[in-house]
């Protein structure tokens, strides 16, 4: 089989039902949900679900969207091969207020954050032909998902331990295609379907297995897991019937390397030079219905070139889905005095489609969000009023 052919194929799997054709397995329905938004993710090789703390979370793990440190709005868009395009927006709200209701504040207090999603996937100018090969028209197909994710944090004698959930609403669409006895495909009809992803992430802080390590070196430690479709949607193939989407499971953990805690306090020099240099390792393993577990491993840099206002990312990674390497890189930089502009690029390869080039853009707004945000802000309203 040529090139372009494989391609073609490729291409309608990912409409269809799944690029996991291309390891020679049978294809799922709603794959175009696995081809992943986020450059910084996707530039660590989709290792992120022990991440997951940026406007991209709820795609990877819903409850990592609480560790984010701002307020993000992001975007990518990518044209794909033959009149195909991939994009999505996600927007994440950490730590919006300080609700004295209980369940106000449970749901939007100081440890609790909500983010949104939007995901398409659109190809035109397909040729529908009939049995004979006589051509009887031109379709385009389209998938989309809406993504609507919570997250909660609490910490106890153990330590940090978020969860959170994303509610997830797909249609499939099919215009201007010719309804014919033998399809199986209900015309230009458009379907919708919902479903539910769980995730969970834990930060250990004081556990007996842990206390053989110092909390300094502990502290960068995260477990991630997220089970996806526990109520799974479908395609509607025929009336009454449906194809549902797969379960899937990831689980992993990350690290981050704090550079100054390993270097020995005598080289002064050295640790005031790495004094805020981080490097962040993670690692995923993926079960999917009757195909053999995925293995994610990626890399990123924090390097600051100016202060906390410029910072570069470089990104390396790999996984055994796409069987490739991905690299990449992002930078921050200041956009007003209280918003951040961080643009990712990431270069990735596929055993038969040309090589993938993504940029994505964010924009980080807001102050800096943590557990202790409220808390700080509330001691300074404090000392306000009785200056």
């Amino acid at each position: 089989m040529n090139k372009k052919a494989k391609i073609v194929l490729v291409l309608l799997s990912l409409l269809f039902a799944g690029t996991v054709m291309a390891q020679g397995y049978g294809g799922y329905p709603g794959e175009f949900l696995r081809y992943g938004i986020g450059g910084r993710a996707l530039g660590m090789g989709r290792a992120f679900v022990a991440v997951s703390d940026d406007a991209s979370g709820m795609y990877w793990n819903p409850a990592g969207i609480v560790g984010a440190r701002f307020s993000e709005f992001s975007s990518t868009y990518t044209n794909l091969y033959y009149d195909s395009q991939f994009a999505n927006v996600s927007i994440v709200l950490p730590r919006m207020f300080n609700l004295k209701d209980p369940l106000g504040k449970y749901l939007l207090g100081p440890n609790s954050s909500i983010g949104f999603t939007w995901v398409g996937l659109a190809s035109s100018n397909y040729e529908q032909r009939s049995v004979t090969g006589v051509k009887i028209g031109d379709f385009s197909m389209g998938e989309n998902a809406f993504l609507m994710s919570w997250a909660h944090e609490t910490v106890g004698l153990w330590g940090v331990f978020r969860y959170g959930t994303t509610i997830k609403l797909v249609s499939q669409a099919f215009s201007g295609m010719q309804q014919e006895s033998y399809r199986q495909i209900e015309s230009h009809q458009r379907s919708w379907s919902g479903g539910i992803d769980f995730g969970m992430m834990f930060q250990p802080i004081h556990a007996p297995i842990f206390r053989l390590f110092s909390l300094q070196y502990l502290l960068p430690l995260k477990f991630g897991l997220n089970l996806q479709n526990i109520i799974q949607p479908g395609w509607r193939i025929r009336e009454n019937d449906k194809d549902r989407f797969p379960l899937v499971l990831r689980m992993g953990l990350s690290y981050r390397f704090i550079l100054r805690d390993w270097i020995p306090r005598a080289w002064t020099d050295m640790r005031n030079f790495f004094s805020n240099t981080e490097i962040l390792f993670a690692f995923d393993k993926e079960y999917y219905e009757n195909i053999p577990s995925g293995t994610y491993v990626g890399f990123e840099g924090v390097i600051p070139v100016k202060g906390e206002d410029f910072v570069f990312y470089p990104r390396a990674g790999f996984n055994n889905r796409s069987e490739g390497p991905s690299f990449g890189f992002g930078f921050t930089v200041p956009f007003t005095d209280k918003a951040l502009i961080r643009i990712d690029y990431v270069y990735g390869s596929h055993p038969y489609l040309p090589e993938d080039n993504r940029f994505s853009i964010s924009l980080k707004f807001g102050a800096q969000k943590s557990s202790r945000f409220f808390m700080d802000r509330s001691k300074e309203q404090r000392g306000r009023k009785y200056q």
